[in-house]
């Protein structure tokens, strides 16, 4: 685990804040794998990362290495809890985008309904 303590708490919040800590470290882990990538991440909001990918860039590949890169990351600190990540492709955020493929399988663009 992370290794982290907490004073004056009740028993709900101790038994929460490693595993919270471990979601935070693995959070920050993968960003810095992500950029270390090359990947240009403009946002993490709880337990979603808002990753920029140029227009031309190969969609489908990128998602798969972004994908690859937060799952192992957070594998490295998890141990033997499964690790999975969702991705979808939209041009702004929104938070029900879901991931969309042709009949090639290549990543498409979500739109809202």
């Amino acid at each position: 685990m992370t290794g982290r303590l907490r004073g004056k708490v009740g028993f709900s919040q101790s038994r929460n804040t490693p595993f919270q800590g471990l979601a935070a470290d693995g959070a920050k882990l993968a960003l810095w794998g992500l950029y270390r990538a090359g990947f240009r991440a403009v946002a993490f909001v709880h337990d979603k990362g808002l990753i920029e990918l140029p227009i031309n860039a190969d969609h489908t590949e990128a998602a798969k290495r972004i994908d690859r890169i937060l799952c192992e990351t957070m594998e490295e600190l998890a141990g033997s809890i499964p690790i999975a990540c969702e991705f979808a492709l939209s041009d702004r955020w929104y938070k029900a985008a879901e991931a969309v493929f042709n009949s090639l399988g290549e990543l498409q663009k979500w739109n809202p309904k």
